[in-house]
């Protein structure tokens, strides 16, 4: 398998692979591989925003609450 893209927010990590499948990291942990996603496009767009999310949520669970 090739890596064709790899997308990164905060501590979470995602790669691409050529074979559309998507490897999701966190602190190098590897954490989940979801797919094969039906085309490259759509694994590719999954990655980008699934670390996006991923490190939002774990900002707001750090922020203190009033």
């Amino acid at each position: 398998m090739i890596v064709t893209h790899t997308y990164t927010a905060g501590r979470y990590t995602a790669r691409v692979y050529d074979n559309n499948m998507v490897e999701l990291e966190k602190n190098g942990v590897v954490f989940d591989r979801p797919g094969p996603w039906g085309d490259h496009e759509g694994a590719r767009q999954w990655a980008e925003l699934i670390v996006g999310a991923k490190n939002l949520e774990e900002q707001e669970q750090a922020q203190p609450t009033e």
